[in-house]
């Protein structure tokens, strides 16, 4: 039998994740090629190369939505090509003045510094595995109807790689984080109910590791539960609800505290479709700023005179370290010489922080006690004492069936996604049933979803919804 010698042995490499990662001193990010080229990358000191050489490709990052355009690596090739002292970089003052002025045509905020705050954050998506963190979003307001949803959905459209969701499943908690490297928007997060609960007891793992670099949740795959995988959860995070997060979520975010606006405030009206475009161009500006700026903000990431700053204004721990320093990075690599930029990030934060050891609001109340302030209109009330009616004759129903039948009997246009949330509000959810989700509630639910909307229902009526069979006077 041969020797084995040392010279057999492979050197250890660690993980990469090509859609977005930070290797070896360089920016790297996933590019889709036309078949059946291989995978490639585009590196911040490279250009578009392989990905071999870099590390090993993470199992289950092997199949990825890349964020490069043909544009965008064509404008990064011609940067590299040219001589580093007549280079011209995407101005990063620039982009972050763009992209709070876009957010601010659709959302009103309460201080005027948000829109700067969340710019920050937008554009550091796009390089935030430099940093041994990147701290959550939380957007709230004290009732529905703020923008807060709207808002999410902006922010998922600009940032890199956004996903918008609402209870989003195990399985893409753990799977996106690796393949897409983007940003994960989570609506309806609320923390009221039993089911509610039992959802965040499903997140704590994603939300207690994913905050940081490296993170990892270990779990048991295949058909028999034979094999253990690891999946990387790091990614940037957008919560959006109503009502107090779990404490470990809580120590993780910066808060975005919005309001109703006013009659006197307006805003434009956002139609995704009509925007798709400017928010390319955003996305665009933002990746090549990152390509192109990145050592820059890995210095200041590393520097002990920022950290010190940050250590005197806020103290020391994880709201300097972890939540802020990230931001601060970015800000200054983007923001050049303008002091004032800093310093209103500055204050933000200070302000922020205070208001995070303030004493917390108190929870809201069940649902079930908000409902008919939740929704107030005659004609949400109308289209879901319909759906309501119709349920008690269809059986199970998938939610888009059920959203025709509505419009058709109402006269007027009620889409699934409304409908849901609308049935939601009164306890009323769809369930997989066979592979295919649909709503399919007792008898007694429904009655109380008509209590709910002010139906007036019989005492045998009652009676009857207790023992699983109602009779409603409608």
């Amino acid at each position: 039998m041969p020797k084995i010698t040392p010279d057999q042995i492979i050197s250890p490499q660690g993980v990469i994740h090509p859609c977005l990662d930070w290797v070896k001193g360089q920016l790297i990010v996933g590019v889709n090629l036309q078949a059946p080229a291989a995978t490639a990358v585009l590196s911040s000191a490279q250009g578009l190369i392989k990905p071999d050489g870099l590390g090993m490709i993470c199992e289950q990052g092997k199949k990825f939505s890349g964020a490069v355009s043909k544009h965008a690596a064509e404008e990064f090739e011609r940067f590299l090509a040219t001589p580093v002292e007549q280079r011209a970089p995407e101005s990063g003052s620039k982009v972050l003045g763009d992209i709070a002025a876009y957010l601010k045509k659709y959302v009103v905020f309460p201080q005027s510094w948000l829109p700067d705050v969340l710019a920050t954050w937008t554009l550091g998506t796009y390089l935030f595995p430099v940093f041994q963190t990147y701290p959550y979003l939380w957007i709230t307001s004290p009732e529905p109807g703020c923008g807060k949803s709207l808002l999410g959905g902006i922010i998922a459209n600009v940032s890199f790689n956004g996903e918008f969701m609402v209870a989003p499943t195990e399985a893409q908690l753990f799977h996106l984080p690796e393949s897409s490297r983007g940003v994960q928007v989570w609506d309806e997060v609320e923390n009221r109910e039993e089911t509610d609960t039992k959802r965040f007891n499903m997140m704590r793992p994603v939300l207690l590791n994913g905050y940081r670099n490296g993170g990892a949740v270990p779990r048991q795959i295949g058909k028999h539960f034979e094999k253990a995988a690891r999946y990387h959860v790091f990614c940037p995070r957008v919560l959006i609800g109503l009502t107090k997060l779990p404490e470990p979520a809580l120590q993780r975010t910066i808060k975005v505290a919005l309001a109703k606006r006013t009659a006197e405030q307006s805003v434009q009206l956002y139609i995704g479709v009509k925007q798709a475009e400017e928010e390319r161009q955003l996305r665009e500006r933002c990746l090549l700023w990152a390509l192109e700026t990145v050592e820059s903000v890995n210095r200041c990431y590393q520097d002990e005179k920022l950290r010190k700053e940050l250590e005197a204004l806020l103290g020391p721990g994880r709201v300097s370290d972890d939540i802020w320093l990230p931001m601060l990075a970015v800000a200054t690599a983007a923001s050049g010489d303008d002091a004032n930029f800093i310093k209103t990030l500055k204050d933000a934060a200070k302000e922020l922080a205070s208001s995070a050891t303030a004493v917390q609001p108190a929870a809201q109340p069940p649902v079930q006690d908000r409902v008919t302030a939740e929704v107030p209109s005659a004609d949400a009330k109308d289209f879901l004492k319909t759906a309501l009616d119709r349920l008690q004759f269809t059986g199970a129903i998938a939610p888009e069936a059920l959203a025709k039948d509505v419009s058709q009997v109402s006269g007027q246009e009620v889409t699934a996604q409304k409908l849901s949330k609308g049935l939601k509000k009164l306890g009323i959810r769809s369930a997989k049933k066979k592979g295919r989700r649909v709503f399919a509630p007792s008898n007694a639910e429904r009655a109380h979803a008509l209590q709910q909307l002010g139906e007036e229902i019989g005492q045998q009526g009652q009676e009857d919804g207790r023992n699983g069979g109602i009779e409603l006077r409608l």
